[in-house]
């Protein structure tokens, strides 16, 4: 796998095929929040968002959950994590993060694909 770890402006970097970000976005204004999830939204190889402050209201990614993250700033920072609105994309340790508890998975209704299922 060819892994990338890049630091540099947000604004006008190329990450349109980033599979999985990190931003340490505190100091962000909502504009250029909506601009990375549109931008990430957009893209086939985006599977998962993590970032220091929760975005503003937009449709490009889902909002999936907060955790916690050591920072040297601040000893434990809450993060939120966004996924693809296709599950399907989204790590499954992530998923599983999220939606599993003691064993038992489970997706929220809201999230649910619609449809004839499938038989064998």
């Amino acid at each position: 796998a060819n892994i990338q770890f890049r630091e540099e402006n947000i604004d006008g970097a190329e990450y349109q095929d980033a599979t999985h970000v990190f931003m340490s976005s505190v100091c962000f204004d909502d504009s250029l929040l909506r601009k990375v999830a549109k931008i990430l939204g957009a893209s086939a190889s985006f599977q998962i968002l993590v970032t220091l402050r929760s975005l503003p209201l937009q449709p490009y990614i889902l909002p999936l959950g907060k955790c916690t993250l050591p920072c040297t700033f601040n000893g434990a920072q809450s993060a939120y994590v966004y996924v693809p609105h296709d599950l399907l994309r989204a790590p499954a340790a992530t998923l599983s993060h999220f939606f599993a508890h003691v064993g038992v998975a489970f997706i929220p209704p809201y999230r649910q694909r619609r449809g004839p299922v499938a038989t064998c």
